[in-house]
């Protein structure tokens, strides 16, 4: 299959907090049944976050306003660790703790067996800002 051309669309200024879903097809019009769809679901946010694993292998992140860039303290951010579940066979979280930014917006997360997930932790934010 080729695509033969690309479209990139972004959210207006100005677009409400919440939770948005981009359908993607080989199709422009959607209709065409034997061609692909894909989609995914994302949050729209006033956060932004810079993260990178420290020298413990923990993971260090600045929690920032999206558009001033300035850090934002006392934000509350649950930690997950993803493990696999053989005999489900699927990924499986577990809550790995609980931690709040400081003045400069940062946290720092220590080591754990599996890779951290922030996701969930941003999400659990916005849902009580919005809520």
């Amino acid at each position: 299959m080729e695509i033969s051309r690309f479209t990139r669309s972004r959210l207006k200024s100005g677009t409400s907090w919440g939770y948005y879903e981009i359908l993607c097809s080989s199709d422009k019009d959607f209709m065409d049944t034997l061609q692909a769809i894909t989609w995914t679901g994302f949050f729209s946010t006033q956060l932004s976050y810079i993260s990178q694993r420290n020298d413990s292998n923990g993971l260090d992140f600045y929690i920032l306003d999206r558009e001033t860039g300035k850090p934002l303290k006392n934000i509350a951010v649950e930690a997950f660790q993803k493990n696999y579940n053989y005999q489900n066979r699927r990924y499986e979280s577990r809550k790995a703790g609980d931690y709040f930014s400081d003045e400069q917006g940062f946290i720092s997360i220590p080591a754990i067996a599996r890779e951290l997930t922030l996701l969930t932790a941003i999400l659990r934010f916005i849902r009580n800002r919005i809520c």
